[in-house]
């Protein structure tokens, strides 16, 4: 019979019937085991979590986004890791060309692409006509095969276009109801990379910090076998990896610093952590000097050979339509206007050097520079990419 208190249990059978219950529900003896806190047996546990057990077990493999025909390989899709480098170094248009080929099913750098890949690219920083423009550059270096997977596979969660045209406001990540939103857009689109641009844009606080969200979404991608990458502005901690302190990095399995090497484009690629590079992936790990040609990111040594004259035009003409891009998503904003608007080239001569691409020379544009922007402009406008006289320019609409 069932008893509601000790009160009915000593009415019913006694004094000696509630010390039996209280003896069996006392805690164990000093000598007895530990409280279980787990919920399962030590019994299990210690069997599933043994030494024989796991090196016994049947697990899945390493599943690599690019890698070598003996199976060693870079980037596994339970990796977490970052690229970090100063403002303006290509940060988003080297990541954006990562993303792009993962998506294709394309080579990138000297990575050998194991096959194409649903990829998702969170952007929290640039206005949808500057990662538009990012888009279509990196999409213009695929083949036709390529650029028709990375079409089916990519989706840009921009944080602009998801406000204006949907009226959906992206969360910071490091809050419970963005990192919810994090995890139902992965877990929706299946994918095997996310790349998160920037940690500035995209966080209210850092990564560094203890039992933060972002943390607990790292370790959430791991567990949805999604490899997560990482853009992050160096700024002032550059000289400590990028990070701050080390407590973000613990958790990286790789660690990317780009910085510019020249004014012709290349930049160096070094790694300050990687995790599991090994003897058989030693050489995708390297460090590198890398460079952007003909709208594909490669090895340098493995670009297509051009002269120095015509390396500075290609980089003067992605330059030109970088700034053109952001004056008139600039103007755009103060306007209200969301069409194509005219800009001087003051005012773009001016951005080269806002963003140090060009020192004057005493207080002077140099006249060798001005020469080498005139040159990427013409051969601009004779594409149709840019409309204009001596004085303006503005984007062909399409463009826009």
């Amino acid at each position: 019979m069932m008893y509601t208190d000790f009160n009915d249990l000593h009415c019913a059978e006694g004094l000696e019937a509630v010390k039996a219950c209280l003896e069996q529900a006392a805690p164990a003896d000093d000598d007895s085991e530990e409280l279980n806190p787990f919920g399962v047996s030590w019994n299990d546990l210690g069997r599933t979590m043994s030494a024989g057990t796991i090196s016994t077990k049947k697990i899945e493999k390493e599943d690599y986004l690019f890698a070598n025909p003996d199976g060693s390989g870079i980037l596994s899709t339970v990796d977490f890791g970052q690229i970090f480098g100063g403002t303006g170094t290509g940060k988003t248009l080297f990541a954006m060309g990562l993303a792009v080929a993962v998506a294709g099913g394309a080579d990138f750098l000297h990575w050998k692409c194991v096959k194409p890949r649903k990829v998702i690219y969170f952007d929290g920083e640039l206005a949808e006509v500057t990662i538009t423009e990012r888009l279509k550059l990196a999409l213009d270096g695929l083949s036709q095969s390529e650029r028709a997977s990375a079409l089916d596979n990519l989706i840009i969660f921009n944080r602009d276009a998801a406000f204006n045209e949907l009226g959906v406001e992206l969360r910071a990540i490091d809050t419970s109801l963005g990192k919810q939103q994090m995890e139902f857009l992965v877990a929706q689109h299946g994918a095997d990379l996310a790349v998160f641009d920037s940690r500035f844009s995209l966080l209210d606080a850092e990564m560094k910090e203890e039992g933060s969200v972002a943390k607990r979404l790292t370790i959430s991608m791991r567990n949805r076998r999604c490899c997560n990458i990482w853009l992050h502005h160096s700024g002032k901690d550059a000289k400590r990896g990028g990070y701050g302190d080390k407590t973000a990095e613990f958790l990286m399995d790789f660690n990317i610093e780009l910085t510019a090497i020249n004014n012709y484009g290349q930049l160096g690629l070094k790694w300050h952590k990687a995790r599991k590079r090994n003897d058989l992936n030693r050489d995708l790990y390297s460090d590198m000097t890398i460079v952007h040609r003909d709208n594909r990111w490669h090895r340098h040594g493995d670009a297509p050979t051009k002269s120095r004259t015509s390396d500075r035009t290609d980089q003067n003409k992605e330059r030109v339509r970088a700034g053109m891009v952001a004056l008139n998503a600039s103007r755009q904003a103060a306007t209200g206007n969301y069409g194509a608007h005219d800009i001087t080239r003051d005012e773009l001569r001016q951005w080269f050097v806002d963003n140090g691409y060009v020192e004057l020379d005493g207080g002077k544009f140099p006249k060798g520079e001005r020469e080498a922007i005139n040159k990427a402009i013409k051969s601009l406008v004779d594409s149709r990419w840019l409309e204009g006289n001596s004085e303006t320019i503005r984007m062909v609409m399409e463009n826009t």
